[in-house]
């Protein structure tokens, strides 16, 4: 399969979706906006470059230029253009598009959605802190393969971890 889907966030037609995907080995990032607006950026990086090590990626979107970094370092800067972000509480896909094609070849030790821009700081910041990891070979995942949480309310996330295996679970947004 030439995609290889990192995340998406809700159903491919609605306004708000996202995914974020490589296409024979290009990362892209594919989104529907407010008002019928989408974008959809080709970075043009070559992520089998870096397969087979642990890796920190980064996308940063923020006065309508979209930044990849990839570890500390920014690799790449791209436009927006007209594209203007909808806001939805859609349930988020990681590894997979919504109807569960397009699954993510590798593994994803980590994956965090902010809603704010990290600074070049924050992001080595965060590389630094994340260095420590992964273990080979410990299995760690959840018992379903999505969440669905409303606002307001809580959810048993049910995490599998092997006897032994140590892990830390960030959420981070409003609370």
């Amino acid at each position: 399969n030439q995609f290889n889907c990192f995340f998406a966030k809700d159903v491919k037609t609605k306004a708000g979706h996202v995914e974020l995907y490589t296409r024979s080995g290009i990362l892209e990032v594919y989104a529907l906006g407010d008002n019928g607006s989408s974008l959809k950026v080709s970075f043009g990086v070559n992520m089998n470059a870096y397969a087979g090590e642990w890796h920190l990626l980064t996308l940063v979107a923020e006065d309508s230029q979209m930044k990849l970094y990839i570890d500390k370092e920014i690799v790449k800067t791209s436009s927006m253009g007209a594209y203007t972000p909808y806001s939805s509480n859609a349930t988020m896909y990681v590894g997979k598009l919504s109807d569960g094609s397009f699954t993510f070849n590798g593994k994803i030790v980590d994956f965090e959605l902010m809603n704010k821009a990290l600074s070049k700081e924050e992001i080595a910041d965060e590389y630094n802190e994340k260095l420590v990891y992964p273990k080979p070979d410990v299995k760690l995942g959840f018992a379903k393969d999505n969440y669905t949480v409303s606002v307001g309310e809580s959810v048993a996330l049910d995490i599998i971890a092997e006897e032994g295996c140590e892990y830390t679970l960030s959420v981070v947004g409003d609370s």
